[in-house]
């Protein structure tokens, strides 16, 4: 999406890095960037045939997919935070593409060889295309995003122990090797139920923490009570089921999500998850737009004490139910700003916070 897109549903931020073509296999399916093959459906994709699936430690070192053709996205407004991502999964998640979940799964358990090798080979990937991609770049970004899964919605893949073991030193370096290139801040995003590792995740140094709000125990109070306020959360507050109870007129639902969001500051509102529909994308900018509505003192108020009765119905007399946007003059009472601790984003963007009546300012994605 360009900046311009996302700027007319409420964003604050701009996408810029690469992009790459999947080839397309049989019917309903793409081979991505490892050579894996995906079945794309309503709900999601799905792995079809993981292209290391019983191949052993010789073929696992010798293993080099297909350079896909790459196209870099220049970020359209100079007005937006960037956020630079490289269309890679994470560790995990590359190690489920190339040798499918469970057996990977198990083989971490035994500590086997074979996951060692398979980690060791996407690390490099994941490392190289970083460095790649910051290269290409003409500036820093605002923000470098990783993204892993560690977990379902239910549990964690791992123990503590395993975590500690095998993945942490591994994620640990990519970033390392990410900052020797850049000085820009790096957002770490976690999918799936992990509570036992985001706050070493957290410990990396990293700006941002994407968190999964639908993820077991992952509540804005167990969040922060874990993580303290060094860190700026993603994804806490549901975007999409704010803009949904606004169209249904839900007061309760309203309350209690914008005050789960007030809560958790600093933050940055955003979808729990892909959205998959012009139907989440309209309710993810209706609650953008309410977000923008509310001041830095109606924030304080809702994160302090709860729920408002008098903040949330003057709010939500700018969205009468059914209708999907606020309207325009609504919306431009406030400019969209992302919600962060001193320190965690570049200077330029912390000049722009002078004069606010308190350190963190609200901000969408």
């Amino acid at each position: 999406m360009s900046g311009k897109s996302g700027a007319s549903v409420g964003s604050a931020f701009v996408r810029t890095g690469f992009a790459y073509e999947a080839v397309p296999g049989s019917e309903g399916e793409i081979v991505d960037a490892y050579g894996a093959r995906w079945h794309r459906g309503v709900e999601g994709s799905s792995l079809v045939q993981a292209p290391l699936a019983g191949a052993d430690l010789h073929a696992i070192h010798a293993y080099s997919p297909a350079t896909p053709r790459l196209w870099l996205q220049i970020s359209d407004r100079a007005d937006m935070f960037e956020l630079a991502d490289a269309p890679l999964p994470g560790l995990v998640a590359s190690c489920f593409a190339l040798r499918g979940g469970w057996s990977f799964l198990e083989e971490c358990a035994d500590r086997s060889p074979i996951a060692f090798a398979l980690l060791d080979w996407a690390e490099e990937q994941i490392s190289s295309f970083y460095i790649q991609l910051i290269r290409s770049l003409a500036h820093d970004p605002n923000l470098i995003i990783y993204h892993d899964e560690l977990g379902t919605d239910l549990s964690s893949y791992f123990s503590e122990r395993d975590f500690r073991d095998l993945i942490l030193p591994r994620m640990r370096r990519i970033l390392e090797r990410i900052r020797s290139t850049t000085s820009a801040p790096i957002g770490v995003f976690i999918r799936g139920s992990a509570l036992s590792a985001l706050s070493s995740v957290a410990e990396l140094g990293v700006a941002v923490l994407g968190v999964d709000c639908n993820a077991r125990g992952n509540t804005v109070k167990v969040l922060r009570n874990l993580l303290g306020y060094g860190v700026v959360l993603h994804g806490a507050a549901d975007l999409v089921a704010l803009g949904r109870a606004l169209t249904d007129g839900d007061m309760r639902g309203t309350a209690i999500l914008a005050s789960e969001f007030a809560e958790a500051r600093p933050a940055i509102a955003a979808p729990s998850a892909v959205l998959t529909s012009d139907a989440d994308l309209s309710a993810a900018a209706r609650g953008s737009s309410f977000l923008s509505v509310l001041d830095p003192g109606d924030l304080e108020v809702l994160g302090r004490i709860g729920p408002e009765r008098r903040i949330i119905e003057r709010a939500m007399m700018c969205f009468p139910s059914g209708v999907e946007r606020a309207p325009a003059h609504v919306v431009a009472l406030e400019r969209p700003r992302i919600l962060a601790p001193a320190g965690a984003l570049p200077r330029h963007v912390h000049m722009e916070m002078a004069g606010s009546s308190q350190a963190d300012v609200g901000g969408k994605l």
